[in-house]
């Protein structure tokens, strides 16, 4: 049985890929997707967040 919580992120997921560009800031990463929306995360969270999200993200190599 899964937990509720990995039931509400399946259900977050986009279905469709998003491509996003980056930009360094130090430390931190500015995210722009191809829609205009705009995130600043930490660096070391770029990949966890373009997993989760379905994020291609281009200009960022993900290990």
């Amino acid at each position: 049985m899964s937990s509720p919580t990995a039931d509400i992120w399946k259900l977050a997921k986009p279905k469709r890929p998003v491509v996003a560009e980056v930009r360094r800031l130090g430390g931190l990463v500015v995210i722009k997707t191809e829609e205009g929306a705009l995130a600043v995360v930490p660096e070391s969270e770029v990949c966890k967040l373009a997993e989760r999200y379905n994020i291609i993200v281009k200009g960022f190599r993900c290990k």
